[in-house]
């Protein structure tokens, strides 16, 4: 089974983490509603251990006020810095993770 390439008309926000001093994108297609997010990243505090969702959930919650359906969650090289998002975000919209495919680039 081939994937054909189309052009797409692509819409983009990046989402800067000003703790990892990252950027996280949010890609979609205006036609099909698709998107993918790249590099979601978790709020890990140092001092406390502790880690939150406030990054990738405002990442989540646009995606959501765009009306956008999940295609990729994108982790384009590993971390040694941070811990990543993307199985948290995997499971948007809603707490499961049905057809999410991940793809280490």
């Amino acid at each position: 089974m081939h994937d054909t390439l189309h052009a797409i008309h692509c819409a983009d926000s990046g989402f800067f983490d000003e703790a990892t001093n990252t950027v996280t994108y949010l890609l979609s297609d205006a036609a099909t509603r698709q998107a993918v997010v790249v590099g979601p990243v978790p709020d890990y505090d140092h001092r406390s251990g502790k880690v939150s969702t406030a990054s990738a959930d405002h990442v989540l919650v646009e995606a959501a006020a765009q009306a956008l359906q999940k295609a990729w969650i994108l982790e384009t090289h590993a971390h040694l810095d941070h811990l990543s998002a993307a199985p948290y975000a995997g499971r948007w919209p809603k707490a499961e993770s049905n057809g999410v495919r991940y793809l280490k680039i």
